[in-house]
Parts: structure tokens; C-alpha cells; sequence
């Protein structure tokens, strides 16, 4: 494997920031599509905001691929598609028990996963590059 430096996105800092970034989506992606399912009056902003976290999930995805991490890409392309799907269709506004709104309720249940997988491996990075108390000259 070669050093750190030629992979920046293998950092523990890059799994960390994307991990919180994109919980932090979330939360007004989960509003936009609240509003878009009471059909208010106005949607733009709403759709503006979904496209920018539609955005932010490709790059997520495309980075989970450049990194190596194929099945997580190839989820969240899946997961984006299904709640682009929603989007159309209403899907927080449906009754809970239809596909529609089972299918949105968990891609955003992925994205949460995703997030905490990112923020561990991260969390595991930074604790590889710690020295044990033994190396650092204490006994453990």
C-alpha cells in the first residue's frame, strides 16, 4: 500500500469531515423532503436543497470508489436513486407501511450507517497512528 501522502482521501481526517458532513445533510434533506410532502407552495428552495445534497452524495460516492470502497459507492448511488424516487412520489407524506415511504425512511437510515462506518474508520486510522503506552516508553 503506498504512503498516506499519495492518498490524502485515505486520511483519517477525510473519513472524519465526510462523515459529519454528510449526517449534517441530512437534517435539511430530511426537512426538504418533509415539505415537499405537504406540498407547499413554493418547492424551489426545497428542490435547490435536495439537489446540493444529491450533489454531496455523488462526491461521497465517487471518494467510497477512489478509495476502494466499492459496495458502500455502489449503496448510496443506489440510496440517492431510491430517495430521488421518493421525491416524485411524495414519499414522507404516503402512509408509513407503503414502499415508498419504506424505502425513503431507510436510504435515509443508510446515509446514517454511511456515516458512522466513515466516522469509525476514521476513529480506527487515528488509532493506528497512536503509539501504544509501550512504545512511548510506559509499561502497559
Amino acid at each position: 500500500m503506498e504512503n498516506e501522502q499519495h492518498h490524502p482521501g485515505q486520511s483519517a481526517t477525510w473519513h472524519i469531515a465526510i462523515g459529519v458532513v454528510t449526517l449534517l445533510a441530512l437534517v435539511p434533506a430530511f426537512l426538504a423532503f418533509h415539505d415537499i410532502g405537504v406540498r407547499e407552495a413554493d418547492l424551489s428552495a426545497e428542490y435547490g436543497l435536495l439537489v446540493v445534497c444529491g450533489a454531496w452524495i455523488l462526491f461521497v460516492a465517487a471518494w467510497l470508489l477512489r478509495t476502494g470502497r466499492k459496495g458502500l459507492s455502489v449503496v448510496s448511488i443506489l440510496a440517492l436513486a431510491g430517495l430521488a424516487w421518493g421525491t416524485r412520489n411524495g414519499a414522507l407524506a404516503t402512509p408509513p407501511r407503503t414502499s415508498t415511504y419504506v424505502l425513503t425512511v431507510a436510504c435515509f437510515v443508510w446515509f446514517v450507517v454511511l456515516s458512522g462506518i466513515l466516522l469509525r474508520s476514521g476513529r480506527q486510522i487515528l488509532g493506528q497512528r497512536q503509539p501504544t503506552g509501550s512504545q512511548r516508553g510506559h509499561p502497559r
